[in-house]
């Protein structure tokens, strides 16, 4: 994006000190992230895919001080009216209607759709290729899977999973795994 200096990546484990991804060294692992702090370093972004993981990591590095950049594509569109919390990352080609609320740390990923005046909660992933019409709600830490098709007023309850391809067309539970066209419960999620 241009206003940011890239230090380096942080991993869960450290493979060695010559790793790269993308060109961008690895310097060290998430216990590390103390001692950056410490040198001067003060924004992070998230990019893992993991909900829960993503959620405990922002709680632990907010409480060590991190901020958490808005990261836009500059491929993106997203509406002027766009509310989007603390951490969150548009990926390349996804499209923002109008009065959309997002949450902290949600990744809206490439090539996603979110139609007008839909609430996206904290902690969410909406994966590529995903189509949200308007009005709809979905919670906390819910992912909804590459590709899944969401109705036009529809509440997705919080820490769900939706997969790959669904269709989603009725009002789904908190704490499930579903998929399918249309999209139906095959079970509890364990959290």
């Amino acid at each position: 994006m241009g206003t940011w200096d890239l230090v380096g990546i942080l991993a869960i484990e450290y493979a060695g000190v010559s790793e790269q991804i993308d060109g961008v060294p690895l310097i060290g692992i998430y216990a590390d992230a103390a001692k950056l702090h410490a040198k001067g370093v003060t924004h992070v972004v998230l990019a893992i895919g993991d909900n829960v993981e993503r959620a405990k990591s922002y709680a632990s590095l907010s409480r060590l001080g991190f901020s958490f950049p808005i990261l836009k594509h500059p491929s993106a569109f997203v509406e002027d009216n766009v509310n989007l919390g603390d951490g969150t990352v548009i990926c390349a080609g996804a499209i923002i209607g109008a009065q959309v609320s997002i949450g902290q740390n949600v990744i809206i990923n490439t090539g996603a759709i979110v139609d007008h005046e839909t609430v996206i909660g904290d902690h969410a992933h909406i994966a590529p290729g995903c189509r949200v019409a308007g009005r709809v709600r979905i919670e906390e830490g819910t992912m909804l899977g590459i590709g899944t098709c969401v109705r036009e007023k529809i509440n997705i309850g919080a820490h769900s999973i939706i997969g790959a391809g669904s269709v989603v067309v009725d009002d789904l539970p908190s704490a499930v795994l579903a998929y399918g066209s249309p999209a139906r419960v095959a079970g509890a999620r364990q959290l």
